[in-house]
């Protein structure tokens, strides 16, 4: 019975710890979020033609703003982007890729009868 209580105090500390690195994730997707919000606020009663690029420049200047600001446990935004995790494309929401396959073509490219006329694959 000692040895599970072992165990089980190692899995806490072990859940412990990932969910400290995984917050500094949630910081920043936030952060990013907040960003965002501000940004869009920012471009009402700007015309079509104009919107992405004042969303675009307000956004930056609120994370220029904040950026060496303490904001999550003494760690300025910049500290928290370092630490975060990098999501992949799949995890964005940004690839989606569609392959389909001619396979009357990849006969007659592998096939060593297609130069005779009567093949016909």
């Amino acid at each position: 019975m000692k040895g599970k209580s072992g165990i089980i105090l190692l899995a806490v500390v072990i859940a412990g710890l990932c969910l400290w690195h995984l917050s500094f994730t949630v910081v920043s997707y936030n952060t990013r979020k907040a960003a965002e919000v501000y940004a869009a606020e920012k471009a009402n009663g700007f015309e079509e033609a104009k919107v992405d690029s004042v969303k675009k420049i307000a956004q930056r200047s609120y994370m220029d703003s904040i950026w060496d600001q303490k904001v999550y446990f003494g760690y300025t935004l910049k500290e928290i982007k370092a630490r975060d995790l990098n999501l992949g494309l799949d995890l964005q929401g940004g690839m989606h890729i569609t392959l389909s396959i001619a396979r009357d073509e990849i006969i007659q490219d592998r096939c060593s009868l297609k130069e005779d006329t009567n093949f016909v694959a």
